[in-house]
């Protein structure tokens, strides 16, 4: 009978498990009970244990919670897959209906909001897949739609930076001066904006 590999703290992948399935369970009650995504979750760790050892099993404390990291990821997009596929099945949809949103098509869809551009942003992801061309069945403007929502969503000074910096182009370094902090600050307040913004539209693909 197959063990866990020599190193392996079981006690770790349980207490990963759990932290990865409970944030999973709060996402996706209605649809997902938190046994079950636990159940998938270890599931997952079994078949993958010389995978959970790369991650696990490592001398540096340091390089060990980058492990414990990576392992949250992998986790966290097995959970997400068996997640939606309940969500499907019991909202009456298929995957394949599903898209997706990244921070860069978010970006550029921020861009034709602020600057009425008529050119089409790139492609979300569809199931797995990337779509055919926004501008086909209407997605384009849905897609607008969505992002514009999300964004109105946003408090006023967060919303003043990303259209300066996003769509009329003004330098980070500036922003900053005018509010005395850092052009990283202005940059990673637009930047968790986007990922805020693609969260609420679902959140990244789990499908790669």
């Amino acid at each position: 009978m197959s063990e866990w590999p020599e190193g392996v703290n079981v006690d770790d992948v349980n207490d990963i498990v759990s932290i990865v399935a409970g944030s999973l369970h709060r996402t996706y009650r209605e649809w997902s009970e938190l046994e079950d995504i636990r159940q998938t979750l270890h599931e997952w760790c079994w078949r993958k244990r010389e995978k959970v050892a790369e991650y696990l099993v490592r001398d540096d404390p340091k390089d060990r919670k980058s492990g414990q990291a990576a392992m949250m990821r992998s986790l966290h997009r097995e959970g997400a897959r068996h997640c939606r596929r309940e969500k499907a099945a019991k909202a009456g949809y298929e995957i394949s209906d599903e898209y997706f949103y990244s921070t860069a098509l978010v970006e550029d869809v921020l861009k034709v909001i602020i600057n009425g551009d008529a050119s089409h942003p790139g492609k979300p992801e569809h199931g797995g897949k990337n779509m055919g061309d926004p501008a086909e069945g209407g997605n384009f403007i849905a897609i607008v739609a969505d992002v514009r929502n999300a964004m109105h969503g946003m408090d006023v000074e967060t919303r003043a930076l990303m259209i300066n910096l996003l769509g009329v182009g003004i330098p980070a370094e500036q922003l900053a001066r005018d509010r005395s902090i850092s052009p990283q600050a202005v940059r990673q307040r637009v930047q968790r904006a986007c990922v805020k913004i693609v969260r609420q539209l679902g959140g990244e693909s789990p499908w790669r």
